[in-house]
């Protein structure tokens, strides 16, 4: 049995999942991608799973801004000490989990933050800090009230070209492209993982049609090997899989999405045979994960 609590309080704002249990746990917070808003389905099944599971809204939520622009990194800092403090919550036990625009975040936090993070799940994230929501152009994060850099990202204008001999965008063809045109830009928005110290688990699809996630992820994993990092890392790539690697009972999604904050059209790729393999696999390790790696602060 699961409860829910709305938050609106000290700042956060976002659906608290707490399993039946009197005796503290350890809590995930859980961070949707462009979408916006709660994602409150993984939230209530980790809490199924035992854990206190914080579904936070950052933009496109009652309360919060409309649109992923100048998003302060500060705004999670305070959930996550808003979070340690709950007496249902085990203190030194604060872990993330996020997906595509989530996922990049979740890295993001993990490398500012590095001794605020016990874990990190990081689901087709990028490896690098990307332009708003709707308008790409505008910076997604800011810290001490300054923009973080933004990557080469496609236009409005580049996906509406496309659209005139395709009836829907494929973005990755198009992120490839800004990338290898614009190495230099490419790589000042770089986060930088080798500040993180907590463990992290990066999952990617090959046929990722959204963005490059399995580069973004090799990227990472790089970066994280070049300086020698000593965290416990590891990347799950999966053949023929697409962009919507989701829990294990979530609907086989492959076909083409249409984007509820930017209203286009836009291919997701997978096969349903490879992405329901992906969504059981990863799902099962995301679980062992987070039950047995972790990085205990004090």
């Amino acid at each position: 049995m699961v409860s829910v609590r709305d938050i609106r309080e000290n700042g956060v704002i976002a659906k608290l999942f707490l399993p039946n249990t009197s005796e503290p746990r350890h809590a995930i917070i859980v961070l949707h991608g462009s979408c916006g808003g709660f994602y409150e389905t993984v939230a209530q099944i980790f809490a199924q799973e035992g854990y206190v599971a914080l579904a936070l809204a950052y933009f496109n939520a009652d309360g919060a801004p409309k649109n992923l622009e100048n998003i302060p990194l500060e705004y999670f800092l305070n959930a996550i000490r808003w979070l340690r403090i709950q007496p249902c919550v085990k203190s030194k036990q604060i872990h993330l989990y996020g997906v595509s625009r989530g996922g990049e975040l979740a890295v993001l936090l993990a490398s500012t933050f590095p001794n605020e993070i016990s874990s990190i799940v990081a689901v087709v994230p990028s490896s690098v800090t990307y332009g708003g929501v709707p308008n790409e152009e505008m910076p997604s994060w800011t810290l001490n009230g300054n923009p973080l850099p933004i990557a080469p990202s496609p236009s409005r204008e580049d996906e509406y070209k496309q659209l005139e001999t395709r009836k829907s965008v494929n973005l990755t063809k198009l992120f490839l492209g800004k990338m290898y045109n614009n190495k230099e830009d490419f790589n000042k928005a770089m986060i930088n993982v080798e500040n993180t110290r907590s463990p992290m688990l990066l999952i990617s699809g090959k046929d990722d049609k959204i963005w490059p996630s399995s580069l973004y992820c090799d990227l990472i994993m790089q970066r994280l090997n070049a300086c020698n990092s000593r965290i416990i890392r590891e990347h799950l790539s999966y053949d023929n899989a697409g962009h919507m690697i989701l829990h294990s009972l979530a609907p086989i999604m492959t076909e083409p999405q249409q984007h509820p904050v930017i209203g286009l059209l836009y291919e997701v790729g997978g096969n349903p045979i490879a992405q329901a393999s992906a969504n059981k696999d990863s799902w099962g390790k995301i679980l062992h994960f987070f039950a047995n790696f972790s990085q205990e602060f004090r």
